[in-house]
């Protein structure tokens, strides 16, 4: 296998983890932003200071 053949392999291959990793994020970032929205991000129901609150 000659150097081109290689990199085209190693770049396929980078690719499918990318594109791994970018669904992982999404996952993640879905579920962080349910996690927030349970909390209510209110220091009413939490130890966080008023400072914290939004809005």
């Amino acid at each position: 296998m000659d150097e081109v053949e290689q990199l085209r392999a190693e770049n396929k291959k980078l690719k499918r983890e990318i594109q791994e990793l970018r669904e992982k994020l999404t996952a993640a970032e879905a579920q962080i932003k349910q996690l927030i929205e349970l909390l209510g991000q209110n220091s009413y129901n939490s130890s966080w200071p008023s400072s914290r609150d939004k809005g």
